[in-house]
């Protein structure tokens, strides 16, 4: 019954991802589905997989022959569908003021303040279309740094955890995995409205919960021990 579960559960995420045409996306939940799968245990890795591919075929088919125009555009493959242009732009607005940026909420704002006419360039968005690099805009690369690092460590962290171990912490992990991976094309992070915000962070509190949990055990199961120590 896990692997029923567990196949319809990846396969209707698979199919689901297809047809919002998002390769980050896509890419995305790829490798987060691939981190549990990894990390599971008591699964059959071939049921899971034969399920995979039979969502990404029945996914293939409901694009109904627009796949190349969907997902991939390959007019866009050369551009990053505009994001080369606008992340060479804002490296430029960045190293005017590196390390304490332009403030909070102005990374809409920083094409008019340097005179770019995003219209004559060709770019549609206004956004850097990567969350590390509209954060280092916004708050500098120390502000960035400060934000970042603590959800890599948690990550990393995580990650160390023996596999099989709790499914469910590397589930809530590869939640963190997957935002942070389309961070690296999406400008959602400083996006308070975003209905993917909500999704990302509960996860993320859980993660920090356990590991203070674990940690405090710890250091109580080592008071315990040299208490024991002591009083012999």
């Amino acid at each position: 019954k896990r692997d029923i579960y567990t196949s319809v559960l990846f396969g209707g995420m698979v199919v689901t991802l297809f047809l919002t045409g998002s390769r980050g996306s896509l890419g995305a939940s790829v490798i987060g589905c691939g981190y549990v799968l990894w990390k599971a245990k008591g699964i059959d890795k071939n049921t899971i997989l034969i399920a995979l591919v039979g969502a990404v075929a029945l996914g293939v088919y409901s694009l109904q022959g627009t796949i190349i125009s969907v997902i991939l555009r390959p007019e866009q493959l050369e551009t990053a569908s505009g994001r080369f242009l606008i992340w060479e732009l804002f490296w430029d607005y960045i190293r005017n003021r590196p390390f304490l940026g332009h403030g909070w909420g102005t990374e809409d704002l920083l094409h008019r303040h340097y005179g770019t006419n995003l219209q004559r360039l060709g770019v549609r968005g206004v956004y850097a279309g990567s969350s590390y690099i509209g954060f280092s805009a916004q708050v500098g690369l120390i502000g960035a740094g400060l934000f970042f690092a603590p959800l890599l460590w948690l990550s990393g962290r995580t990650a160390m955890i023996p596999r099989g171990q709790s499914v469910r912490i590397h589930a809530l992990n590869a939640v963190l995995i997957v935002g942070l991976t389309t961070a690296t094309v999406e400008s959602w992070m400083s996006s308070l409205g975003n209905a993917q915000a909500l999704l990302f962070w509960i996860p993320v509190m859980l993660l920090v919960r356990r590991h203070v949990l674990a940690h405090r055990a710890s250091a109580e199961a080592r008071r315990t021990q040299a208490a024991s120590v002591h009083g012999t």
